[in-house]
This record gives structure tokens, C-alpha cells and sequence, in this order.
């Protein structure tokens, strides 16, 4: 199912040329077979656990972020190997 949010808004600077007020009224829109009930349980749905989805976005962010600075660092020690002393490399490989 696909639902579109359509915003109809004027830009800043160009209310004049608008054909609508200047208040953004927003209309749900697109290819459905599901009734008016059905799409407005959906976005009720999708409202109410807004906050459990930023929760679990910023935990796979976290994620994607420690292991790209993994991959940068051996990247850079692999490319810069003798110039990093011995020690320093065994340190790094334990971890």
C-alpha cells in the first residue's frame, strides 16, 4: 500500500502568486484499494510508534558509524603499516 502526504504550500515570498490560502491544507493521496479507515489506522499506527522507530534508526546509525571508523582505521593501518610501530599494530589486532 502506498499513501502520499501532499502538502499544498506556498513558499515564503510567493503567497501572491498562489492560488490557495497561505495555510498548508494537506490531503492524503495515491493508488489504494483500502478504505478512508483503513489508511487513517495506518498513519494513527505509524504516528503513535514514531518514537520506537527514531529509537531504532539512531541505534542502526550507531551502529553503521562504529563499524565505517572500524573499516577506515584498518583501511589506514593496512595503508600506512610501516609507519606504525609494531607494538601499536599487535595492540590493535587484539581488539
Amino acid at each position: 500500500m502506498l499513501v502520499f502526504l501532499v502538502v499544498q504550500c506556498c513558499l515564503p515570498g510567493t503567497e501572491s502568486r498562489c492560488a490557495s490560502p497561505p495555510e498548508c491544507p494537506s490531503a492524503y493521496t495515491g493508488a489504494s484499494t483500502l478504505g478512508k479507515d483503513d489508511v487513517e489506522r495506518m498513519v494513527a499506527d505509524a504516528e503513535r510508534f514514531a518514537g520506537e522507530d527514531k529509537k531504532k534508526r539512531e541505534a542502526v546509525d550507531t551502529k553503521n558509524q562504529a563499524e565505517s571508523m572500524i573499516y577506515q582505521t584498518e583501511k589506514q593501518l593496512d595503508e600506512f603499516k610501516e609507519k606504525v610501530p609494531e607494538d601499536v599494530k599487535v595492540s590493535m589486532c587484539k581488539r
